[in-house]
């Protein structure tokens, strides 16, 4: 597995047997070992943290120091995808055990924030260039996005015709595009109903927080049902 820092300066590979090696890419001379046991995801868009993934672990070395930040992102099962918000400030996983993390990130660890669930392995995740939303796209052919503020879903699952491969957003924000297995593709238009004509919604959402959401993306209380918003 090869990727290659956002400036071009420097290259991660892994090797089969789970060795990370970091190369100057204009002159190709080894800069280090930054891992024995894993894999390199991911760079953060200021080329200095590397993501290192080690089957359903995944962890952040600072690449200018060869040092790894206290924290350690554990899921139940395989990680599928590693990503960078563009300022960098959040990551975010996606995993086989059918949940998406997001951890925040400084310069000496990173801090757990949310766990969303979904109901198949999760395949694809992506952050919108402003850092609003949170995109992610499972196997059993569902993309959903979610408000990375508070945590919630803000739209229904967007049913597709194959499982999620990957998911981009457009620099502007305005719409995102799945790709999935079959190889067919799909644009979305971004709208949040948090920005509806609707101001009391996100307060609703707050409070049923610890309630459940079914598919349909409603709130649904186990004392009261269904709630219509």
């Amino acid at each position: 597995m090869i990727r290659f820092s956002p400036d071009g300066e420097f290259v991660a590979t892994s090797s089969d047997e789970g060795v990370c090696q970091l190369w100057d890419a204009g002159t190709g001379e080894e800069v280090g070992e930054i891992a024995q046991n894993g894999s390199a995801r991911a760079f953060s868009s200021d080329g200095r943290f590397v993501a290192i993934v080690q089957g359903e672990r995944a962890y952040l070395v600072d690449r200018e120091i060869n040092h790894w930040l206290q924290g350690q992102i554990q899921h139940d099962s395989q990680i599928q995808e590693f990503v960078f918000s563009q300022d960098d400030r959040w990551v975010a996983t996606a995993s086989r055990d059918e949940t998406v993390q997001v951890w925040e990130v400084d310069s000496e660890q990173i801090r757990f924030v949310t766990r969303l669930w979904h109901h198949s392995a999760v395949n694809a995740v992506q952050f919108d260039p402003q850092g609003r939303f949170l995109a992610t796209g499972t196997e059993d052919a569902k993309v959903r996005l979610w408000d990375l503020k508070t945590g919630h879903p803000i739209t229904e699952w967007l049913h597709h015709d194959g499982a999620i491969r990957e998911i981009f957003f457009d620099p502007g924000g305005g719409w995102f595009c799945v790709v999935t297995g079959t190889g067919s593709t799909s644009t979305w238009p971004i709208r949040n109903p948090l920005q509806s004509d609707m101001p009391w919604l996100p307060d609703l959402l707050e409070y049923l927080a610890r309630h459940q959401v079914n598919e349909q993306g409603r709130a649904f209380s186990r004392r009261f049902g269904l709630i219509p918003l």
